[in-house]
């Protein structure tokens, strides 16, 4: 079973966010193919904090392949890699490729940030045709995202693993990651929080999966951060799956037994991981 995340603006695709299964992988459930608007490119590709940086003219990329699994064949083990494409119909031009160790798996129970991508306001859809779906494809689910305003705009893409709905996540004690949190937060090597700068417009939305991977999406304006170069292009950015969930949840977390902390008598302050924490509300909820 496939999944589609359909990003739309004017009812035209301005992204095509596929998630497949990942067959006979010992390791990893999801394999994500990440597809620009027809006949275009990304402004930009960037991997993480800007650890590469293909863009236009030179690099002419309008697909990724997210492979997120480790696989025993003919005894080599392959492991998990990103490969940057200019593709067109079924031919592919490899541009670029990065190995990793991120996969979407049990063992890191969270909405992973696979990517984010920038979408400017005035960008040109004139020339493009609106986008027809079929509703009556058992094996193959869309889920529809809609931009409904003409200033820049960026939007964050999270995947679940199998069963840890995507609402359990958003209502849990990691809810500041999809909330509150910038994405700098995903690529830094220390999991620095860096709050979103600009919340006025924030939108949330989760999708049920049919394989069981639910996929949470975020939508903000633009927020004069780290990746301000992006701001205003149509770009791509992969975000870091490298130690993710361990530099994310790997962190303190107080409690407090009063409603009010006596700031001359701390005893009553109790330090938990928010590891810890965050793990016994997802068993809880499954």
């Amino acid at each position: 079973m496939t999944d589609k995340l359909i990003i739309r603006k004017n009812n035209i695709t301005i992204l095509n966010f596929t998630i497949k299964k990942a067959r006979n992988s010992k390791q990893g459930q999801a394999d994500i193919m990440i597809n620009g608007f027809k006949n275009g490119f990304f402004d930009n590709v960037v991997f993480g904090n800007f650890y590469e940086h293909y863009k236009l003219p030179n690099d002419q990329i309008n697909a990724i392949s997210w492979h997120g699994y480790y696989k025993i064949k003919n005894n080599n083990v392959n492991t998990p890699i990103i490969h940057a494409k200019n593709q067109t119909g079924k031919n592919k031009n490899y541009l670029a490729k990065v190995g990793h160790t991120g996969s979407v798996n049990i063992k890191e129970p969270f909405g992973l940030p696979i990517c984010s991508i920038f979408i400017p306001g005035n960008i040109n859809l004139s020339t493009l045709e609106e986008s027809n779906y079929p509703s009556d494809n058992s094996q193959l689910k869309y889920h529809f995202f809609d931009l409904n305003t003409n200033t820049d705009r960026r939007i964050d893409i999270f995947v679940t693993p199998d069963n840890v709905k995507s609402s359990d996540v958003l209502n849990s004690s990691l809810n500041f990651m999809y909330t509150f949190s910038d994405i700098e937060m995903f690529s830094d090597p220390l999991g620095s929080i860096v709050q979103l700068r600009n919340t006025q417009n924030l939108k949330i939305n989760d999708y049920k999966s049919l394989n069981g991977n639910d996929i949470i999406v975020r939508e903000v304006e633009n927020q004069n951060s780290t990746f301000k170069s992006l701001e205003g292009s149509y770009s791509l950015l992969l975000h870091d799956p490298n130690d993710a969930y361990s530099r994310i949840i790997n962190r303190g977390v107080i409690k407090y037994d009063e409603d009010v902390i006596n700031v001359l008598d701390l005893s009553n302050l109790k330090m938990k991981m928010l590891k810890t924490t965050y793990e016994e509300e997802i068993i809880k909820n499954n």
